[in-house]
């Protein structure tokens, strides 16, 4: 058999590499819900203002001012509150990716833990595999070269998986629409 020290103790819990792997999985399952939380409450509000675009009435559209530089708010511009949140949430999903998966590869390199019960506890997780997903299935070269932080964990991530008999088949998963 391939390895695998550590396993699951006497008391039917995991030892502590598997323990320290399953919360580096459990992160990447909560930054994963997280994600969709705020993908669906976007969605919501893109259909609200849609419905009041479409309620919009003529008049109030042609009002005195607009597009002129008068009657409008002195507040800074809105393109620039949008785009810093999204570049704050990018860069907090990058690092919790990267952390994670640097994590788990330690873990499992280091440790080494079952191999058995630690292929159970990969391939239950959603965030991992939705993580991995979004990385690989990226077509931007540029954006590959700028986050290469990330990047360099998912390939040592992939590399530990590699080496591991056991754990190698998990490289062969189909990568689904939803993950």
């Amino acid at each position: 058999e391939g390895g695998g020290a550590e396993g699951v103790e006497e008391g039917g819990e995991l030892c502590p590499a598997l323990q320290r792997l399953e919360s580096h999985l459990e992160a990447l399952d909560e930054q994963r819900a997280k994600q969709l939380g705020e993908e669906s409450a976007l969605a919501k509000k893109l259909a609200r203002k849609k419905k009041a675009a479409t309620s919009f009435s003529r008049a109030s559209a042609n009002r005195w001012g607009k597009g002129t530089g008068y009657g409008g708010s002195s507040a800074p511009s809105a393109g620039q509150g949008p785009a810093a949140e999204a570049r704050r949430k990018a860069t907090t999903t990058d690092d919790a990716w990267a952390c994670g998966l640097h994590g788990m590869a330690r873990e499992i390199e280091e440790s080494d833990p079952d191999p058995n019960e630690t292929r159970r506890l990969l391939e239950a997780s959603q965030g991992l595999w939705a993580a991995v997903r979004a990385l690989l299935l990226n077509d931007s070269m540029m954006d590959i070269g700028t986050r290469g932080e990330v990047y360099r964990p998912v390939l040592t991530f992939a590399r530990v998986l590699s080496r591991e008999r056991s754990l190698a088949p998990l490289l062969m998963l189909p990568l689904g629409p939803l993950c």
